[in-house]
């Protein structure tokens, strides 16, 4: 196919139209609440949470006014990448600016997966059926999809940045980037420390990689409750947030399963492949670390609503479950793998919020 041997940046384009129409028959809603947010511009006002984004943008440590730990207007107080961004848009309207900047950046997070799992498989058949996959995806589908002003997009981006570059700077400020885009970027980089563990050998403690993620953990904690005190920020329902923790957490346990596999659909065959051959290798401190790393993301995922986009947060897990299984399948095998699980990604709607009517959940 001529197609393979394309450049990574013209596959991603190609790919990124491909995945429209895909989307639009496994998940219609998409489309109706696309024309809802082309309304929502048209009328001069903006699309669901960029209302709030509107509002920080204006004045980034404002207090929001929330008294519920499920409100997303709560969870969004400390998500300052998008605010920060939209002050400097040209345009009126924020939901306009910031999705006309994901898109063409959709392109270079495809690109910059494409060198991912390049530099892992080394064969561009492997390599195109991986991005096809993906394409079917959340992950893949995130710069046009997230048109509600959730932000998904921008961390992914940023997660995949700080694997992709050796930079110790640009590591950094990837990282933080992606915490102030969504905490759960915080719990994905779990995955980012694994990779480098794993994937480039590097030790867990006090190695140049490890010591970058521990000091971005350190300084968004130390960022975070610096803001919290100068600017008075602490959550006002702090008494109630275990409680509807808890509550979620029964919730999203009912359907755990589903939800779980609706992240990464049929590339969760592939993780769990890597789970059996690093126990198969007797590798039983990545096993370990992984299954660790693995059940603590589930379980703040599951309290904190949103499971599908949640657990993406965890994308890294991909290279890592790839760099593992190709070293006990031959490329016969893997080829044969990695193209049903394609084909299974391709099928399965990508599960999202969206309701076609009368809050009718596709779910």
């Amino acid at each position: 196919m001529f197609i393979i041997n394309m450049k990574p940046y013209k596959q991603g384009v190609i790919l990124l139209i491909c995945s429209i129409p895909l989307l639009i028959f496994t998940n219609p809603a998409f489309l109706y609440r696309f024309f809802e947010c082309i309304k929502a511009v048209s009328n001069g006002s903006e699309y669901v949470y960029y209302e709030i984004i509107a509002k920080q943008s204006e004045n980034i440590f404002a207090k929001l006014n929330s008294t519920s730990y499920l409100s997303h207007e709560s969870n969004m107080q400390f998500r300052l990448f998008l605010p920060l961004l939209c002050k400097f848009s040209p345009f009126q309207s924020k939901t306009l600016f910031v999705n006309l900047i994901q898109l063409p950046l959709g392109v270079v997070f495809f690109t910059l997966l494409y060198s991912v799992f390049y530099k892992i498989l080394n064969d561009k058949t492997l390599t195109f059926w991986m991005m096809v996959g993906t394409m079917g995806l959340y992950l893949g589908t995130a710069c046009y999809v997230d048109y509600f002003g959730f932000g998904d997009f921008f961390a992914y981006l940023f997660l995949l940045i700080s694997i992709r570059y050796p930079n110790i700077l640009l590591k950094l400020i990837s990282l933080l980037l992606a915490y102030y885009c969504d905490e759960r970027a915080l719990f994905g980089s779990i995955f980012v420390l694994l990779y480098f563990v794993i994937v480039e050998n590097n030790k867990l403690f006090f190695s140049r990689n490890s010591t970058i993620v521990a000091i971005s953990w350190l300084f968004y904690l130390i960022s975070r409750l610096y803001l919290q005190d100068i600017f008075q920020l602490n959550h006002s329902f702090a008494n109630e947030v275990l409680p509807q923790m808890g509550k979620v957490f029964y919730q999203m346990a009912k359907i755990w399963s589903f939800r779980f596999w609706s992240a990464f659909e049929g590339f969760n065959v592939l993780i769990l492949l890597g789970y059996v051959f690093l126990l198969k290798e007797k590798k039983y401190w990545h096993f370990s670390l992984l299954i660790l790393g693995t059940l603590f993301s589930l379980l703040f995922a599951m309290i904190a609503l949103d499971l599908t986009r949640g657990i993406t947060y965890y994308f890294v897990c991909l290279p890592i479950a790839i760099h593992v299984v190709k070293n006990h399948l031959s490329l016969q095998e893997l080829k044969i793998v990695i193209f049903l699980l394609t084909l299974i990604c391709l099928i399965h709607p990508t599960l999202s919020k969206f309701t076609i009517y009368n809050n009718i959940s596709l779910m």
